[in-house]
């Protein structure tokens, strides 16, 4: 035989042994028919189950969400009716079971190019078993009205132990969250779904569910399909049943859930207490009103917090308590100060949880201007007279001791001035002392005090139009800080010549 005929037929059977090799036919691990992400031996018709196995595919590939009944050559039948295949890859294949009012065991066929694969599997009315992340843990999501949730733009977080041990982020549920947890096989619903279709939706169970956590029945808010296939289980979780995994059953139909499946819980929170006491302003005029803010050191339980406040004065007066909402951390209330004549400082306290803060809040008495009146005017004598005589009365109040006036600067307005002029400023009346234009402070002033401008003008001078000025007039109060002022411009006409 030519040797060119021999590569050529050596060539044809390798090939042929590679494709024999390759194409195996398909087998069905003992118990590899099970709802899907579960153990459970028994199936519901148009529920999502998982078969494992070997060359079960010739690829991987994933659904076009079309419920075909064949993928990449694979196909399965249930009791002899097609199932709609989602995935599929050498070793598993996803898919939802067709309708079918038979139960009991029934035939599972894989069918491939390379030949069959035959199992049997149990079909019941009812086949319930709760979706898992991985061999124990529950499948759900704690949903997030507030917009603090890591997935769907803040809605929710996916329940799972805190943090990223599943390999991206969980959080385990506490009490007062809204949980949705993902089963299958919790028998028929109303209205009644096929197979094969997509659909969304609700369709509540038609038979009774029971949900015990940690061997206490939960009350449940919905139980019903949510889409083709899938189940969803909605709760909100209640106080006490504990911190970690803590197993979880459903029943439905006289059947429960397998064994063995966990929800993570978080312990009780650190209850609340009283962590401070602040104002909208840390002083208050008498007879005013301040808002006062209690802070506590964690959100409100249900219900609310019911703070007791108090007030180590009977002259600020509060609310004997403040209701912090549930889920809230803070309450404001207001506080009213008594009319006092003396500035005081009192205490506001506030307790709960078996602590208790309290913030300083001073009744501020006002420092009251230390002068009644300041008034100012010019007097003037006869055409020719140099002197002309400036007035200014001041009432002061009695309860201040202490003033400071200032006089100045002067200043000459829309008016002409001929020769020679100079202007000089002293006191003509009390208190008797000189008073320079520079200032001097002055000791209990009572009644008024009058000072003289006098101008002088040159041989044959001559002034006409208008002068002015100002006072200012400071003082020290008794009592309160701070400095109070009052102060009064004056002007005038004026005409001056030489007799």
């Amino acid at each position: 035989m030519p040797v060119a005929q021999r590569l050529s037929i050596t060539g044809i059977l390798l090939t042929c042994l590679a494709v024999s090799a390759w194409a195996q036919a398909p087998t069905i691990n003992p118990g590899g028919v099970t709802p899907l992400y579960s153990t459970s031996p028994m199936i519901q018709p148009g529920e999502w189950i998982s078969i494992y196995g070997t060359n079960l595919a010739t690829s991987t590939k994933l659904w076009n969400q079309d419920f075909p009944t064949t993928l990449v050559g694979t196909s399965v039948s249930i009791n002899g009716k097609a199932a709609y295949i989602w995935f599929v890859s050498p070793t598993q294949i996803n898919l939802q079971t067709p309708a079918d009012t038979a139960t009991g065991p029934v035939s599972v066929v894989v069918r491939t190019a390379a030949g069959t694969a035959t199992s049997t599997v149990t079909l019941g009315q009812f086949g319930p078993t709760f979706s898992l992340l991985d061999s124990k843990h529950v499948a759900g999501i704690i949903l997030r009205s507030d917009g603090t949730g890591a997935y769907g733009g803040g809605t929710y977080d996916i329940l799972g132990p805190t943090g990223t041990s599943l390999g991206y982020p969980t959080v385990s549920a506490k009490a007062g969250d809204i949980v949705e947890l993902f089963c299958l096989g919790f028998g028929p619903t109303s209205p009644s779904i096929p197979p094969g279709r997509y659909w969304a939706g609700s369709a509540p169970a038609n038979n009774p569910v029971s949900l015990v956590i940690n061997n206490a029945n939960v009350t449940l808010d919905y139980v019903g399909l949510s889409s083709p296939g899938l189940y969803q289980i909605n709760l909100t979780v209640p106080d006490g049943l504990g911190a970690g995994d803590i197993p979880l059953r459903a029943t439905v139909g006289g059947l429960q859930t397998p064994a063995g499946v966990v929800i993570p819980l978080q312990g009780p929170a650190t209850a609340p207490q009283a962590k401070a006491v602040t104002f909208s302003s840390n002083s208050v005029l008498p007879g005013g009103t301040v808002s006062g803010t209690v802070t506590l050191s964690s959100v409100a339980p249900p219900g609310g917090a019911i703070v007791m406040l108090s007030s180590s004065s009977t002259n600020a007066s509060v609310p004997a308590t403040l209701t912090i909402p549930a889920g809230a951390d803070s309450g404001t209330f207001a506080v009213t100060a008594a009319t006092v004549t003396a500035t005081q400082t009192v205490n506001i306290i506030a307790s709960y949880g078996g602590s208790a803060v309290q913030g300083a809040l001073t009744i501020a008495v006002p420092v009251v201007a230390p002068f009644k009146q300041l008034t100012s005017y010019f007097t003037f004598s006869s055409l020719g007279y140099p002197q002309e005589q400036l007035a200014i009365f001041v009432n002061p109040d009695p309860g201040n001791t202490t003033y400071t006036a200032t006089v100045g600067p002067f200043k000459f307005l829309n008016g002409t001035l001929s020769g020679k002029s100079t202007f000089t400023f002293t006191t003509i009346s009390s208190p008797a002392n000189a008073f320079p234009i520079a200032g001097q402070v002055l000791t209990n002033v009572t009644g008024s005090f009058a000072f003289t401008l006098t101008q002088t003008l040159a041989t044959g001078g001559y002034g006409i139009g208008t002068i002015g000025g100002s006072l200012l007039v400071k003082g020290t109060p008794q009592s309160g800080t701070g400095t109070v002022s009052l102060s009064s411009g004056f002007s005038g006409q004026y005409t001056a010549t030489l007799p």
